[in-house]
């Protein structure tokens, strides 16, 4: 095996491993079969969640049907939502593996989380980011997870780009909603940090009036953007 690609192999673990490391998993004391919500749909995370990533596969990204995607709890209150190549399949090839998006319940609490528009704008950012996954093989995985941990404008350009997926699916105001929502709930420094690594309400405004009309769903028209042109709406 070359040098490199034993680097690139670790870069891939590290990358998974430390996205879920992040999240802080723990094991809820209530599963419910994946047979509820579709046969490659599981996890023991929040329902709602699930009945979510269903509902928008179903009708928004058809393209995410024949992989398997686990939502699994977090109690991580920075990222109450986060979407990585489960560590023990990133080795398989795309179809082959499992995807998981976890998810802090408190999302779904109505007396704090944020409405039903701004969880769905979210969670079509995350199943975005399974999508990328699900077109890198292992080596290409390896690589983007490297780029992502030691490269921040690469992570911020990244974001954007997912961010502007969203916008595309003429999802911005509920977007919006969403930032408006975590900002609420950040203290000084985390919220300083999201403004900078994601759309604000204000730049979804400007990309809203400039793009007036624009749809475009990423599983008719993929394209990976590493430049970050939606960087241009940057305020």
């Amino acid at each position: 095996m070359s040098v490199r690609l034993l680097s690139v192999l670790v870069c891939t673990l590290l990358f998974a491993a430390a996205l879920v490391h992040k999240t802080t998993p723990f094991q809820s004391a209530e599963g419910v079969e994946s047979s509820e919500w579709g046969s490659r749909i599981g996890g023991d995370g929040p329902p709602q969640a699930k009945a979510m990533v269903a509902h928008l596969i179903n009708t928004t990204l058809p393209c995410l049907a024949p992989y398997t995607i686990h939502v699994e709890d977090t109690e991580s209150n920075e990222y109450y939502l986060r979407s990585a190549p489960d560590p023990l399949t990133v080795l398989r090839p795309p179809l082959k593996r499992t995807y998981i998006m976890y998810a802090n319940p408190q999302l779904f609490d109505p007396s704090f989380g944020p409405d039903e528009a701004a969880l769905d704008a979210i969670i079509t950012h995350e199943l975005n980011h399974i999508l990328d996954y699900t077109h890198m093989n292992t080596l290409q995985l390896g690589e983007f997870g490297a780029m992502y941990a030691l490269n921040y404008t690469f992570q911020v350009a990244y974001e954007h780009e997912t961010d502007h997926r969203v916008l595309q699916l003429q999802k911005g105001t509920a977007l919006a909603g969403y930032r408006a929502w975590i900002y609420s709930v950040l203290d000084a420094k985390e919220r300083a940090t999201k403004k900078v690594e994601y759309y604000t309400p204000a730049e979804i405004a400007l990309w809203q009036r400039v793009n007036v009309g624009v749809y475009v769903n990423p599983c008719e028209h993929y394209f990976y953007n590493y430049t970050c042109i939606p960087c241009l709406y940057r305020i």
